[in-house]
């Protein structure tokens, strides 16, 4: 999935930048693990986290 910025372009600075991307119920499980790349395909520092969960199904 390419994210960019919904205003365009690149910001100047992005210090302690936090967005969310809400994944559909199920797609996700909790052992999975991301990676971001650039557009030349290096690696990027990232540190990611949940910030919500689906509800468990009963």
């Amino acid at each position: 999935m390419k994210l960019t910025w919904s205003e365009g372009g690149n910001p100047a600075e992005a210090p302690g930048t936090t967005f969310g991307v809400a994944w559909h119920q199920g797609t996700l499980h909790a052992d999975r693990a991301f990676a971001l790349t650039a557009a030349d395909a290096t690696a990027v520092p990232v540190q990611s986290w949940p910030s919500a969960h689906w509800p468990t199904a009963p």
